[in-house]
């Protein structure tokens, strides 16, 4: 049950769709009373709210929209469902709150000097206070989900997010999803290129699509990353040093290896520099648009992620005459997320640290504040989610790298760095990968007889895909 994704701003469209008084009186007491919304949350209600008192009716859609363009994006619930799928969403973020609760209480428990008589008094009282009603109370049968599903109206799918292939991120947040504007924040040689590339590679493994411009490094590198990366998980590591001349001393064995990459669900499009006639807001949403079409020409799906690497490496032509770095940022930045808003991917920006932040995180065991961006305060200010990564000669030489979640507007943040696991030889960050159920399956026909999953029905162009290496 937990599955259904409900967001608030699907209730409130719904309740503009079915222009019922009564209904959204009683959506609205349950929703200003359950007290466990979230900031966002909290301002989509309270703009609602200001809408209704000020036009002294209920909003239409279109003027709900005008609002806050968030709302192109939000499904449409049945006006005979939207009860029982307030208390879904009232309910699960009651126990996202008792989860956060129970999560910081831990964490206090390792502090020397901690009294523990209060913080288990602390847990009491948010179990009383967060812990969701009776199910069978508030008439939700939590056995069938596909008829909980069904209830949505004009939702195509179950929405999930591409993960981060961190254990200790992915148990927090669901992963990027359609919409969200997500950061990879740390200082230069953080691994936050490879943790990128990994979320990537996940999405293909789970049949999302992927554009990545690649701004400081080429995209023949890029892709060579990548090919280590699903060698690693093929179990025919292929270290990334070792990748180039493989094509020459192993032919077969890199063809393989390119083969079975391509024959993922998902697919990724990379563009560099080289790619991009000139800087501007207009030229990436011209590729970004060419991109989807391609997807949806050759593959029959549509963009789903977009990620730049880097965010300092962006700029404008020489049209626009501007030395402030933090303008081009925020212009920049402002402009992705409203994209993603608008029309339904997720992007991904890779940014630096400042020095300060840095040094602030190498004084403090890793940990970095919100302000240790660099540059431009539409960064950490317009984000779904910031991840930080940290990394030193000691944990480099363990094979380890340091994460954070420094914000995240639907869950719990990570108020200490965690460790994750690093192969950089492989292009490898995080816990490794398995294969997807869309793999698995398509090793076996509709007559459940075997097939080689990994078999490409068109021609391959190396030469295309490599950029001619």
């Amino acid at each position: 049950m937990d599955n259904v994704d409900i967001k608030i701003r699907d209730i409130i469209f719904s309740l503009t769709c079915a222009q019922d008084n009564s209904l959204v009186s009683i959506i609205k007491d349950k929703l200003n009373n359950c007290g466990v919304l979230d900031v966002d949350e909290q301002v989509a209600l309270d703009n609602f709210n200001n809408l209704c008192s000020e036009l002294n009716s209920i909003p239409t859609s279109g003027t709900l929209v005008t609002s806050d363009n968030l709302y192109q994006t939000a499904n449409t619930i049945r006006p005979e469902s939207l009860a029982d799928m307030t208390k879904l969403f009232i309910n699960k973020k009651m126990r996202i709150k008792l989860g956060t609760v129970l999560t910081n209480s831990t964490m206090e428990l390792g502090k020397p000097g901690v009294n523990i008589e209060a913080i288990i008094e602390k847990v009491s009282n948010a179990l009383v206070v967060y812990n969701p009603k009776d199910v069978e109370e508030d008439k939700i049968n939590t056995t069938d989900l596909e008829s909980m599903k069904s209830k949505l109206h004009e939702v195509k799918e179950e929405i999930k997010g591409i993960k981060f292939g961190i254990d200790v991120v992915d148990q927090i947040y669901p992963g990027v999803t359609p919409g969200s504007y997500n950061i990879i924040a740390g200082y230069t040689g953080s691994f936050k290129t490879t943790i990128a590339l990994n979320m990537c590679y996940i999405g293909m493994q789970t049949g999302y699509n992927s554009l990545y411009f690649s701004l400081e490094i080429n995209k023949e590198d890029v892709m060579l990353n990548l090919l280590s990366l699903h060698s690693y998980n093929m179990g025919e590591p292929v270290k990334r040093s070792d990748m180039t001349k493989l094509r020459y001393t192993d032919p077969d064995k890199f063809d393989r290896i390119l083969e079975s990459l391509y024959a993922l669900p998902g697919k990724i499009e990379i563009y560099d520099e080289s790619d991009i006639e000139r800087y501007s807001t207009t030229v990436f949403g011209d590729i970004i648009r060419k991109t989807d079409k391609m997807f949806h020409d050759k593959h029959n799906s549509k963009l789903d992620h977009v990620v730049l690497d880097h965010a300092q490496l962006l700029k404008f032509d020489t049209q626009v005459k501007t030395n402030d770095a933090y303008m081009v940022l925020n212009v920049y930045a402002s402009y992705f997320r409203q994209q993603a808003a608008k029309n339904g991917y997720a992007v991904t920006l890779v940014s630096q640290t400042s020095r300060n932040g840095y040094e602030y995180a190498c004084k403090h065991g890793g940990q970095y504040l919100l302000t240790g961006l660099a540059e431009g305060n539409e960064l950490e200010r317009g984000a779904t989610f910031v991840l930080a990564a940290f990394i030193n000669d000691g944990l480099k030489a363990s094979g380890q790298l340091q994460v954070q979640i420094l914000k995240n507007r639907y869950g719990e943040t990570m108020l200490e760095p965690q460790l994750t696991n690093i192969k950089p030889e492989y292009y490898v960050v995080g816990n490794g990968y398995n294969k997807t159920p869309q793999q698995v399956e398509s090793v076996f026909d509709t007559n459940g007889n075997f097939t080689n999953p990994f078999e490409v029905t068109e021609e391959i162009n190396l030469d295309s895909l490599l950029g001619g290496m």
